[in-house]
């Protein structure tokens, strides 16, 4: 279920993983391969490799969700994922969803004046996004059971569950599926891991998804 924060097991293999496995990325025309090491995790290669810091890294230990992701669309824990359990997935960070400032999640996000220190907020706003997108009418148990993995140590919470409220009610009045990311984003293929062609600035929305 999207509220555990880590997808259904068989989705991403997180047996043991090869010494080095061989990733091929392509960012801003750039293409590059990355000889990446088996004990490497999905948050160091975003961060360390790709730049894309909006992604934080919180307990290091699976508890908070600050360093949730989108895998195949589904919250993902990148502090306790292999990189190389990612080849051959998409993989969505904040940057990715932030392409498109008429999001119903980012609109409300906006709106309710969510974030306070905004750690959380990359963790929280795509987790959202991925309930809304199974369920676009949540009830109150719903946001709060598929938020629970998301910790947030300012206690925002009633914010978050008005935030996606409010987004609810956006995507009812379009009457438009909720899409992932914009049409003028599109995939960048790669010989065998796929991530987006996102602007790597973290810095957006007033600032609360600044790198730390």
């Amino acid at each position: 279920p999207v509220g555990c924060a880590t997808p259904p097991a068989g989705s991403l293999d997180h047996g043991p993983q090869p010494m080095k496995t061989l990733i091929g990325t392509t960012m801003y025309g750039i293409e590059r391969e990355e000889a990446v090491a088996g004990h490497e995790l999905l948050i160091d290669f975003l961060r360390d490799r790709l730049g894309l810091t909006g992604t934080k890294m919180g307990c290091d230990g699976g508890d908070c969700g600050a360093c949730t992701v989108l895998v195949d669309g589904r919250p993902t824990l990148s502090c306790l994922t292999p990189a190389a359990a990612a080849a051959g997935h998409e993989v969505l960070t904040i940057e990715g969803l932030a392409q498109d400032p008429q999001h119903p999640v980012i609109q409300a996000w906006i709106a309710e004046r969510v974030p306070q220190c905004g750690y959380c907020q990359s963790g929280q706003i795509l987790t959202a996004a991925a309930l809304l997108r199974q369920n676009p009418n949540p009830s109150v148990a719903d946001i709060d059971a598929a938020m629970s993995g998301v910790l947030c140590r300012c206690g925002t919470y009633l914010r978050i569950r008005r935030a996606i409220q409010r987004a609810a009610h956006i995507i009812a009045e379009a009457g438009a599926e909720l899409l992932w990311l914009p049409l003028d984003a599109p995939l960048v293929m790669t010989n065998d891991i796929r991530f987006n062609d996102w602007e790597t600035t973290p810095y957006t929305w007033n600032g609360f998804l600044a790198s730390m």
